[in-house]
């Protein structure tokens, strides 16, 4: 079978992370994402970006910034440049939270050519929630490295 070369590949994949309950018992959550597979310089440039990003905001907690950074918005903006789509998540009361991130979110730059701040509060809030983050870039690079559980639909 001949390898093909696509575009701009994605693919469902899981992300786990433990959790405590109510009764402080652990548990394993358990959703999907529908992750970009990068080319190989986009990964790399990612990757350097997120090790920006930590080292920035440990830099902002260090000094005497009038603002702190914003960890939930940084989280949220990353992700979003590696997902498209979730599945398995909902509020407090059970109704689905949908991804919110606009589709041209990745194109849509200033007039400085800047990517302008997302403005996604389902994906920011899921990324406030303890160890999503983490998780999902750890699902993400299994998923470029082709490690672990791949789902249908690719």
């Amino acid at each position: 079978m001949a390898y093909k070369v696509v575009k701009n590949p994605r693919v469902w994949f899981p992300v786990k992370w433990d959790g405590l309950a109510e009764d402080g018992t652990i548990v394993v959550n358990a959703i999907e994402m529908r992750f970009r597979l990068l080319k190989v310089d986009e990964a790399v440039e990612f990757m350097r970006d997120v090790f920006a990003a930590q080292a920035a905001v440990v830099e902002a907690e260090r000094g005497d910034a009038a603002e702190k950074a914003d960890l939930a918005q940084i989280h949220a903006e990353l992700i979003a440049r590696i997902a498209s789509d979730w599945r398995h998540i909902e509020f407090e009361n059970g109704e689905p939270m949908r991804w919110d991130v606009p589709d041209d979110w990745l194109t849509d730059l200033d007039g400085k050519g800047k990517r302008k701040p997302l403005k996604a509060p389902n994906v920011r809030m899921f990324f406030n929630e303890p160890g999503t983050f983490l998780a999902a870039f750890n699902a993400w690079r299994d998923a470029q490295n082709a490690k672990g559980e791949i789902r249908a639909g690719n």
